[in-house]
């Protein structure tokens, strides 16, 4: 069975791998169709924030796995939650979760108030 370990690295570098190919798909366009200094976002922040994503914690339970990792996008510190099944020799992520930015993960807000953006679980679902 293939490592969890060398399952997220290639994740994290082929995921990079597709944000490189975006920014270069998007200089084109913004290139023919904006003034230079125009941009409406940054890739480029996106990028690294995928470039710099780390292990944090595995939960194996043979057939599923939990991976946590965490990344800082701007100032942002984010932790990521994979939910892994076994595909025959490999792995496959069958869910993703981000913490939640607003509450900074924790589920509440000051005062012992419920997080109303992620209903108190401190994370939020990316895919599934």
């Amino acid at each position: 069975m293939q490592r969890i370990e060398d399952f997220m690295h290639e994740l994290f570098e082929e995921h990079a791998n597709v944000e490189r190919a975006k920014l270069a798909a998007y200089r084109e366009f913004r290139d023919r169709f904006f003034v230079e200094a125009y941009e409406p976002f940054n890739n480029h922040e996106f990028r690294h924030s995928c470039e710099a994503e780390k292990l944090e914690s595995i939960t194996d339970s043979g057939a599923e796995a939990v991976v946590t990792t965490s990344t800082v996008l701007r100032s942002l510190r984010l932790q990521y939650r994979y939910y892994l099944q076994a595909r025959g020799e490999k792995w496959v992520v069958s869910n993703v979760e981000s913490s939640c930015p607003i509450c900074d993960g924790t589920g509440r807000f000051p005062h012992e108030r419920q997080c109303s953006h992620c209903t108190g679980t401190g994370w939020l679902v990316l895919a599934a």
